[in-house]
């Protein structure tokens, strides 16, 4: 339902992830603000709207490439976390 509004109005919806990065909570860090700002000024450019996207393996989820300012590693969640964290990951939803 959201979805057809959305196409009907010609609205946008952007999925930010602001919080921890990294891995678990004490290994990895928060975001810094600069980066969270520097995707928000790109969501409201419009810049987003012609960036280059992947695919993420689980959810399916189209991730940015490149944002200016932010480090790419920043943009897939993947790339921060731990090799043990991401089998751990994997294999939980697999399962489900």
């Amino acid at each position: 339902m959201l979805a057809e509004k959305m196409e009907k109005h010609g609205a946008t919806g952007w999925l930010v992830k602001t919080g921890w990065s990294g891995d678990r909570y004490g290994y990895g860090s928060r975001i810094k603000l600069p980066y969270t700002r520097k995707i928000i000024d790109a969501i409201h450019s419009g810049s987003l709207l012609n960036a280059e996207y992947k695919k993420t393996e689980i959810f399916g989820f189209e991730i940015s490439t490149e944002v200016e300012g932010v480090t790419s590693e920043i943009l897939d969640p993947i790339t921060t976390v731990s090799s043990l964290c991401w089998v751990c990951m994997s294999n939980h939803f697999k399962i489900l």
